[in-house]
């Protein structure tokens, strides 16, 4: 009895083992990530931000995750070039970070091709996510390039935002869209050292 009480106990250990060692090769990855400056354009997804490799890679092996989506190192700017609206909807665009929204551009209703000026943003102090917004005014709807309204194609440090508004008569207002390759909000997202 005593011997299997010990084998089981091995056992046990020898799981556990494997799955800690399991665990960490996935953490050395996101590790990986933090060195060589890594940290600087990484941003957690509860927002953490890191102050050198040694921070980010302890927020790793503590179990910790980075967000995904357009990322801003500290330091960077971003700068949103040839924004455009094509649409009937009064909208207004921008982009929220840390919470806080801030509108670029704005349309009022009417069919129209419109387009707009580049505006750049920051440096940050430290890596953010920016999340690009389509505000439609008719239908009093807003979504984002994280939602099921939009289309982000990434080739960092460019990210080619369109974003789908409510519809004509407010048709799709709560239905994801999709299959569209041009938003009534398209813009480009240019990440710049």
């Amino acid at each position: 009895m005593r011997l299997m009480i010990i084998l089981a106990s091995l056992s046990f250990m020898l799981m556990g083992g494997s799955q800690m060692a399991v665990a960490q090769e996935g953490n050395s990855e996101a590790a990986h990530a933090c060195q060589k400056g890594g940290y600087a354009a990484l941003v957690g997804t509860g927002g953490e931000t890191f102050r050198n490799a040694g921070d980010c890679a302890s927020f790793v092996a503590r179990g910790g995750t980075f967000a995904t989506g357009i990322i801003v190192p500290a330091g960077q700017t971003a700068t949103f070039s040839d924004p455009a609206f094509s649409a009937c909807n009064a909208l207004a665009y921008g982009y929220t970070v840390h919470g806080s929204s801030t509108q670029l551009g704005s349309k009022p209703a009417g069919c129209a091709n419109i387009a707009l000026g580049d505006v750049t943003i920051g440096p940050f102090p430290t890596a953010v996510v920016l999340t690009v917004y389509l505000q439609d005014l008719t239908c009093g709807a807003t979504y984002g390039s994280d939602g099921n309204h939009a289309l982000v194609v990434s080739s960092p440090p460019a990210y080619q935002v369109d974003i789908a508004d409510g519809g004509s008569g407010c048709n799709r207002v709560n239905s994801p869209v999709s299959g569209f390759t041009t938003g009534n909000l398209s813009v480009d997202v240019i990440i710049n050292p």
